[in-house]
């Protein structure tokens, strides 16, 4: 049988996310080494799209009052904890005669309101393949899934109301396509940064939308090899790092998505070894170590330069600050309580 909780979460979700958080956390350490591995990014796009489509479609009653209430819960309570705690150090200990601090300050704020995307596509002090990555820099994919968030919900409850009738999968295939397939025309085509550039969300919204068009698909077999799958595409990352760094990342991502369509679409995921174990922990805790990675690498590089077990330490704090916020904040806020 499968192995899915009570909660009915896939765990070969909760494995992927640990492997994208992982591979996402390689590139932001050293981008010459792992060259592709930014491609994590739109491996979450990929699982949020199916996730939300499919927590969407379940309900009897989609109430978007309520929607919009389990992402804030999601999202909120652990932003504005490590952006506290992020902006409160940068106040205290940075060096303002370096400059800096008005980009900080708007990286902050815009990552808050879920717009931080939009802010780094127009500045060019932040080109997402530099030499240089900071502190927030990795917070515009979190703004795209804020704005995929808000419209999705908007989208479907539209939908339901127009229909005067429960979601049917069948009829939202076919809105979904002709949307997906614009999006990534455009994501191909266009040269605007603000609607098809890195961080454009009208680019990357065929990302999500691809993930809920295979949760809406739903075949009954599935034949291929989960871990089998993993490994060819590590060792695909690897050997196109090591001998070709000239690919153009929207070829490099456009096959990322395709190949992992397949792997959710038609792979099984029996057998738990002891690495699913780790990576799943990790994809537990992948959303607060997202959040923490690349401000705590920054801050070691910008305060220990060249400092001995460098990646040892990062990797662990990383790994201590997201536990720490996953046990106290991100679980406890995501309960429903009588606010809700």
């Amino acid at each position: 049988m499968k192995l899915e909780n009570t909660k009915n979460k896939r765990s070969d979700f909760e494995f992927l996310r640990g492997f994208a958080v992982i591979i996402v956390f390689l590139f932001h350490y050293n981008k010459q080494a792992f060259p592709y591995y930014f491609v994590g990014v739109d491996l979450f796009f990929l699982i949020s799209g199916y996730v939300i489509t499919k927590s969407i479609l379940l309900k009897k009653n989609f109430n978007l009052f309520e929607f919009y209430l389990k992402r804030i819960k999601r999202i909120y309570p652990a932003l504005t904890i490590i952006l506290a705690i992020f902006f409160l150090y940068y106040l205290l200990y940075a060096d303002f005669d370096g400059g800096g601090y008005q980009d900080t300050f708007f990286s902050t704020l815009t990552t808050f309101f879920g717009v931080s995307n939009y802010f780094y596509a127009i500045n060019p002090n932040y080109f997402y393949f530099s030499p240089e990555i900071k502190f927030l820099h990795h917070t515009w994919s979190l703004s795209v899934e804020i704005q995929f968030y808000i419209l999705i919900g908007l989208f479907l409850y539209l939908f339901n109301i127009l229909n005067n009738q429960k979601l049917k999968s069948k009829s939202l295939i076919f809105l979904l396509l002709p949307i997906f397939i614009g999006s990534l025309l455009l994501f191909l085509i266009s040269n605007d940064k603000l609607l098809a550039g890195y961080y454009a969300f009208p680019g990357r919204l065929w990302e999500f939308l691809l993930g809920g068009i295979i949760y809406i698909y739903k075949p009954k077999k599935k034949f291929l090899n989960f871990h089998l799958l993993i490994v060819l595409f590590s060792l695909f990352l690897l050997i196109i790092g090591t001998f070709n760094s000239q690919i153009s990342y929207k070829i490099i991502i456009i096959f990322t998505i395709i190949y992992f369509s397949f792997v959710i679409t038609f792979s099984n995921f029996y057998k738990l070894l002891t690495m699913d174990k780790i990576l799943i922990f990790f994809g537990k805790i992948s959303f607060s170590f997202y959040l923490w990675h690349l401000i705590i690498m920054t801050f070691f590089k910008n305060t220990f330069a060249n400092i001995y077990f460098d990646f040892s330490l990062n990797f662990i704090l990383s790994t201590l600050f997201s536990f720490l916020t996953f046990i106290f904040i991100e679980e406890k806020f995501n309960k429903k309580t009588i606010l809700d």
